[in-house]
């Protein structure tokens, strides 16, 4: 089984980092330093760190959230279509590509067990128990239809 995967999330309001007190991942809450410190790449983990005015936290938890003065700031897992995730790569600020250690996918899941159908086995399961009652009713109506001249020659005698 594999181990969690590592996320980054952000606040997504412009210039939020100046408002971050609070960071909290699943209800844990995180060490973070004021101010927080820039980006030189994508924050080590547990890390917050600010860039272009958003905040920015690296965690193995299923979501984390920003907390300013009295108030929650909207977070938002990092994707490979969200600009804002763009971290520069080292300390210089180049932004030209983007670093190769930033996990933006979800979560690996466990592979399907046994007991899941598809859509196909589905259809399959369905198309069986078709053709079984099809089955079973043809040798019904040939047992009674074998029957009924049995039963009209002794009624007639």
């Amino acid at each position: 089984m594999f181990g969690p995967a590592e996320a980054i999330f952000f606040c997504t309001v412009a210039n939020c980092a100046t408002d971050v007190i609070r960071v909290f991942c699943n209800n844990k809450l995180q060490n973070i330093s004021s101010p927080l410190p820039e980006c030189s790449g994508p924050p080590p983990l547990n890390f917050v760190c600010q860039y272009n005015g958003h905040a920015f936290i690296s965690s193995i938890e299923r979501y984390c959230e920003f907390e300013g003065t009295g108030i929650s700031l909207y977070a938002e897992k990092c994707s490979d279509f969200n600009d804002t995730c763009k971290l520069p790569i080292g300390g210089d600020g180049d932004l030209n590509q983007e670093h190769s250690n930033l996990k933006t996918t979800a979560p690996p899941t466990e592979p399907p067990t046994h007991h899941s159908c598809s859509e196909s086995c589905i259809i399959g399961i369905v198309v069986a128990v078709i053709i079984v009652l099809l089955g079973v009713s043809a040798c019904y109506f040939c047992y009674k239809k074998k029957r009924r001249p049995r039963n009209n020659q002794n009624s007639v005698v």
